[in-house]
């Protein structure tokens, strides 16, 4: 297998398997034709038919918007149609283009059921001696919905409504890695990667804020919470050849390090995929407007 081709395996989905999802008036996300014929359940939230699934325009402030949609995904979580063990608390704006300008909130689990963009950052921890580069990486705990037991960058996190880029790292880096909060802020700002996954009734469709943060050799990560089950300090030449592998790594830390990696010159143009593998870092998906790119799915 090539990097090339995990790249693609994260961006694998079917659009033929989606119906477009409709917030004011504009198209906005996806809903699964499986999944949608759940949401008739709650016409005061939802319009279904066989061509589109829509908000309903009666719904016509954030706090209408979010709260119906809320009680409404609630009783599908408790009635077990959401594929998740735990239903994340946290809120995620939604828009028809920037976070910055929000229509309405979501949980962030369930804006993969409606195929709209999560925008997270993340804290790539690396650590330079002798002449080499060495990055922590966190094992995800078994027990967790998304990738559970692969390999995820040293914190990693969804920007919450009401929460920038920075507050988010500092929060993140606490709990992942027990970062302190005046080290995290010295993570730089690296750049912006994207990928689109279909799994299952869900589309993930993430923009995420990618930060490089230099450590000390001394330094070692420690969990605060129940996410991560141990930590592991891997060679720039062992992670470079684990790329190829699409089940090592957590989605997002495939572009995130192929972007590093072409930063710091390990990837270059004599790279017989580089202009694929630039192209693979930013996934063009639904923001009011259908998706751009198809991806098939591979062995």
């Amino acid at each position: 297998m090539s990097l090339l081709h995990s790249l693609a395996r994260i961006n694998a989905f079917e659009l033929d398997d989606f119906l477009p999802f409709f917030l004011a008036g504009m198209h906005t996300g996806w809903v699964h034709q499986d999944f949608a014929p759940r949401l008739r359940a709650f016409p005061e939230v939802f319009t279904v038919s066989s061509e589109k699934v829509a908000l309903n325009d009666e719904l016509n402030s954030f706090s209408a918007r979010t709260e119906a949609v809320d009680a409404a995904m609630a009783l599908l979580y408790r009635e077990q149609h959401l594929a998740y063990a735990y239903y994340h608390p946290e809120h995620c704006a939604v828009s028809h283009s920037t976070p910055d300008q929000p229509l309405m909130s979501m949980r962030r689990h369930v804006l993969n059921y409606f195929g709209l963009p999560v925008y997270a950052c993340n804290v790539n921890g690396i650590v330079r001696t002798n002449g080499r580069s060495f990055f922590w990486f966190s094992r995800r705990a078994a027990s967790l919905s998304l990738a559970p037991g692969k390999l995820d960058l040293l914190a990693a996190g969804g920007i919450a409504c009401g929460m920038g880029i920075r507050d988010t790292l500092i929060k993140e880096g606490l709990e992942e890695a027990n970062l302190p909060a005046n080290r995290t802020c010295q993570a730089e700002a690296t750049g912006l990667v994207s990928f689109c996954s279909q799994q299952g009734h869900v589309l993930r469709y993430c923009h995420m804020y990618t930060h490089l943060l230099e450590l000390p050799e001394h330094f070692t990560p420690r969990a605060n919470d129940q996410s991560v089950e141990e930590f592991l300090l891997l060679p720039t030449e062992e992670v470079l050849a684990m790329l190829s592998d699409p089940h090592c790594f957590a989605p997002n830390v495939y572009p995130t390090i192929c972007a590093h990696f072409i930063r710091e010159g390990y990837i270059d143009r004599t790279h017989p995929e580089y202009a694929l593998i630039q192209r693979s870092l930013q996934i063009h998906a639904p923001s009011g407007s259908p998706l751009l790119t198809k991806y098939a799915s591979g062995d």
